[in-house]
């Protein structure tokens, strides 16, 4: 009799994971499919419940109780995820699952980690970084930010090609105009070539984007919005680190905010070029340091013992004591756009004495399907 009720209990769990199976092959129809880079899926929030719909139909193909499940499925089978309003906990860092692929995270959308997410955590034993959002190893990725991405205390994005000492990644691009929570560094770009950075703008307590072992990465601004510094004791604070072993990365302007270390650190990165590196507020403009090979801490690049043809072609000190920052986005036409998106980005210096100055105010046209 013992025997017969573990046989029945064996039937019922069998029958439950085919059904729970059934449920995920229900939730998709076999009618739709994504088409190639130009197709996009529609990743909202209902309750407990995470939705991917087509972005032509509206149709839903997906469906989990999970955010992380769902945005991934998305990014598996469509060649841009477009997240819509609401918060989505994650459990564990999002991975992107292939090349060729674009995630974008409107304004009204936050992604956060949970306090107990299992991040994914990469070393190449000097240091642990764990992230939100991770790219290992996969071509031409665009993650673009509107909204919220809270990591909480690790990295937010991370864009990694390690390959035994050469660029792993070829191409892709990030912007973020949203929000980088963290504690540590926003943005990691380790061991990649050809990656387009327009923008990325962070009032975090670490550095807004550290860049390791690339070559030929094109930057256009990248600012420092940290009025408050760091934590006591704390190393960072910069705009860029050029930590060890970059090679042709361009930089138009970066920008900095005292209290901090250094708005640019370079550090054996040669044949590099900042057009323009400013600070509003007194403060070090720029640190250059030779390191051993200990000082690098994920590439897999080999050793650059100096950072010669590096140059920075203008410094300048906004001598004026700085209130705050302001920011605005306008996003036009998103998602109807697809696959292109346009935005207009503005920061504004506010000074304690009551005037301001616009320091950006540009349109930025980013094409997600732009030829491979």
């Amino acid at each position: 009799m013992k025997r017969n009720c573990k046989l029945c209990v064996g039937k019922v769990a069998m029958f439950l994971a085919i059904c729970s199976a059934a449920l995920a092959i229900l939730t998709s129809p076999a009618s739709w499919a994504a088409d190639g880079q130009t197709d996009y899926v529609l990743v909202s929030r209902d309750g407990d419940t995470t939705y991917v719909k087509s972005g032509k139909t509206k149709e839903t193909v997906f469906k989990s109780p999970h955010a992380k499940e769902a945005i991934e499925w998305a990014m598996n089978n469509s060649g841009i995820t477009v997240v819509g309003e609401g918060t989505y906990t994650l459990a564990g860092s999002i991975e992107v699952p292939r090349s060729n692929v674009s995630l974008v995270i409107t304004e009204k959308a936050e992604l956060v980690a949970a306090p107990d997410a299992r991040l994914t955590i990469i070393s190449e034993g000097h240091g642990r970084y764990a992230s939100l959002i991770h790219n290992a190893g996969h071509d031409h990725v665009n993650i673009v930010n509107f909204g919220t991405l809270d990591a909480g205390g690790p990295c937010v994005i991370m864009v990694e090609g390690r390959n035994g000492g050469k660029c792993g990644i070829d191409g892709g691009l990030v912007f973020s105009s949203g929000l980088l929570r963290t504690r540590k560094d926003a943005v990691w770009i380790v061991d990649a070539k050809n990656v387009k950075v327009p923008l990325i703008w962070c009032d975090g307590p670490a550095n807004t984007l550290v860049i390791e072992g690339c070559e030929d990465l094109a930057i256009d601004t990248v600012a420092e919005l940290a009025t408050k510094g760091r934590d006591a004791g704390r190393h960072g604070n910069e705009a860029i680190d050029l930590n060890s072993y970059n090679r042709r990365v361009h930089v138009k302007l970066a920008i900095g905010t005292p209290p901090l270390e250094e708005v640019i650190d370079i550090n054996n990165s040669p044949d590099c070029v900042f057009d323009e590196v400013r600070s509003y507020g007194k403060a070090r403009l720029v640190s250059r340091t030779v390191y051993p090979p200990t000082g690098r801490r994920l590439t897999q690049k080999p050793h650059i013992s100096h950072s010669n043809g590096t140059v920075v072609k203008k410094e300048t000190i906004v001598d004026k004591k700085l209130q705050s920052w302001k920011t605005q986005v306008d996003v036009r036409g998103l998602p109807e756009t697809l696959p292109q998106i346009t935005a207009v980005a503005k920061l504004t210096a506010v000074f304690k004495d009551g005037s301001e100055e616009e320091v950006l105010n540009k349109t930025y046209h980013l094409h997600l399907n732009e030829p491979r």
